[in-house]
């Protein structure tokens, strides 16, 4: 027979949904438990299993489906009880990066093709990822997409896909769970300079020019730990006066930045050389050379971001 529960527990304000079985008869467990459930935690949070069996054997749950807010996932789910094998599909709609990642980007994303494998102590979650209109720190991502692999040990994310500015990022990345510790790697095509400052240089001050480039990094519990960049500037251009072009490199042990660049044509240059920058004090230092350039764009163009670090 078929029985009514509605009772509140732990993780739920209240849990509703019906129960049946099957057994051997009375003084036996029951063989086959089928059934429905549906659990509130607030108005706007739910989880629903609309058609589940449980046996000795196995569970199966079908037509499963979460609710948090616009945010909707659904999929499947089955459990080889006796080998503890996990298998399963899923998928979710507009999930809010803001509830996932704490200061994190701002956007939402789609998860598609969303596979679950593995065991009861090793769960494995694989999934591609695509959002629209992600924002953080200012920048902005038109488009991004990554495929994304979750285990109990370590987190994957290849063939990551942004295009901002103008341009394209490549990039994939790896945790490792247990160590905390993990790199990341990402390659820069023809993002445009002026989308990339436009946040940090006034209003007067035009900036134009294309950005390439790569970067390692290697990160842990407490941070960036350490980076390695470099690449080039191309067409570089302030106020209307043509920079030139020319090769930047940039690197980082987690307490000090150090960078330089040298950017020109046969009659002009720009030259940024050996300067370091310490976030906990906010000093800079470095040297800085200009040949037939106008010192006033030049100025006008740092003078943001030197405004906040005392030299």
């Amino acid at each position: 027979p078929r029985h009514r529960t509605a009772a509140a527990c732990r993780w739920f304000r209240s849990v509703s949904g019906w129960l049946g079985g099957s057994g051997f008869g009375c003084g036996h467990w029951l063989r086959i438990v089928s059934g429905h459930v549906t659990c509130w935690s607030s108005p706007d949070r739910a989880f629903v299993c609309r058609d589940f069996q449980w046996s000795i054997e196995s569970l199966e749950a079908r037509n499963l489906r979460a609710v948090s807010g616009a945010s909707e996932a659904r999929g499947s789910l089955h459990l080889d009880v006796a080998k503890r094998l996990l298998s399963g599909v899923f998928s979710a709609e507009e999930v809010q990066f803001g509830d996932l990642i704490k200061d994190g980007p701002s956007g939402v994303a789609d998860v598609l093709d969303g596979r679950i494998s593995g065991t009861l102590d090793s769960p494995k979650l694989t999934a591609l990822v695509k959002a629209q209109t992600l924002v953080s720190d200012g920048f902005k991502v038109d488009a991004a997409s990554a495929r994304v692999s979750i285990s109990s040990k370590q987190v994957l994310v290849d063939d990551l896909v942004a295009l901002a500015a103008g341009g394209e990022i490549r990039g994939s990345g790896r945790y490792d769970v247990l160590d905390k510790s993990g790199e990341i790697q990402a390659a820069a095509a023809a993002i445009n300079l002026g989308d990339l400052v436009s946040e940090h240089v006034s209003k007067d001050t035009l900036v134009s020019g294309a950005l390439n480039g790569s970067i390692r990094a290697s990160i842990d519990a407490h941070g960036l730990q350490s980076a390695t960049g470099s690449g080039a500037i191309e067409n570089l251009m302030i106020n209307q006066t043509q920079v030139g072009n020319g090769p930047w490199e940039i690197r980082t042990d987690g307490k000090t930045v150090i960078g330089s660049t040298q950017i020109g044509l046969l009659d002009r240059f720009f030259e940024a050389k050996g300067v370091t920058y310490d976030p906990s004090s906010h000093k800079l230092a470095g040297e800085l050379n200009v040949l037939n350039l106008s010192l006033s764009d030049v100025v006008r163009a740092a003078t943001p971001y030197l405004a906040s670090m005392p030299v």
